[in-house]
């Protein structure tokens, strides 16, 4: 009998773990980004986060990317080197996100 509890035990984990591991990998990103163009639009604060993260460990920076957006490994590489190439805090870095948010702005007053 205690064979099989440890038998029964460890199947259980082991389908806890997957299910959880299928829960994470398609559940909808907080920040999706959009397929088309692989556009990704991240508040300045995680911009930050993802720039000093980078600086350490790339790889953990691309992970997190993926687990925010949902963008695939080029869209996530291509961002992650031009954060690293203009620091989140630096005037051209700013200057883009305005430029984003005013092009939204005016696709949303031409669509109404």
């Amino acid at each position: 009998m205690l064979i099989f509890d440890v038998i029964i035990r460890l199947l259980q984990w082991m389908i806890e773990g997957f299910y959880g591991f299928l829960v994470k990998r398609f559940q909808n990103p907080q920040y999706p980004c959009d397929p088309k163009t692989g556009q990704i639009n991240l508040p300045l604060s995680i911009d930050k986060e993802l720039y000093h993260e980078a600086r350490i460990n790339r790889s953990s920076a691309f992970g997190r990317l993926t687990e925010l957006t949902g963008a695939k490994l080029r869209f996530s590489d291509d961002y992650i080197d031009n954060l690293l190439k203009e620091p989140p805090y630096s005037k051209r870095h700013l200057d883009r996100i305005k430029r984003r948010k005013k092009k939204k702005a005016r696709l949303k007053t031409n669509s109404e």
